[in-house]
C-alpha cells in the first residue's frame, strides 16, 4: 500500500459556499475536524467552482477532488486516503482525473 508523501503538509479544503453549505458541508467539515490527522490541516474554503457536485472536498498538494461527500464518507477519506495513501474511488470528482491527463 502506497504511503503518502509527507514532505509537504497536506491541506484538506471543504467548500462552505452556498450550494455546498445547503447540502451539508458544515457537517462534513465538522466530521473532518474530529479526526486526528498528522501533517494535515483541515480548512473551510470558498466556492470550488463545482456547484451541483457538492459538498466538495479537495486534498492538496496532490490535487485530489471529492464530490458529494457526506459526513459518513469522512472516515473513509481520512483512513483510506489521508492515512493509507489510497484515494476513495467512489467519491472522486472528474477534476481529479483532468489534472492527471
Amino acid at each position: 500500500m502506497e504511503r503518502p508523501n509527507l514532505s509537504q503538509p497536506r491541506q484538506v479544503y471543504v467548500c462552505q459556499n452556498r450550494t455546498c453549505a445547503r447540502d451539508g458541508s458544515a457537517q462534513v467539515l465538522k466530521e473532518f475536524c474530529q479526526h486526528e490527522l498528522i501533517h494535515t490541516a483541515v480548512r473551510p474554503s470558498g466556492c470550488m467552482g463545482c456547484c451541483g457536485s457538492g459538498p466538495m472536498v479537495a486534498v492538496m498538494p496532490e490535487g485530489t477532488w471529492y464530490s458529494q461527500v457526506r459526513p459518513s464518507d469522512v472516515a473513509a477519506i481520512a483512513e483510506q486516503h489521508l492515512l493509507a495513501g489510497q484515494p476513495v474511488q467512489r467519491l472522486l470528482h472528474a477534476r481529479t482525473f483532468a489534472k492527471q491527463a
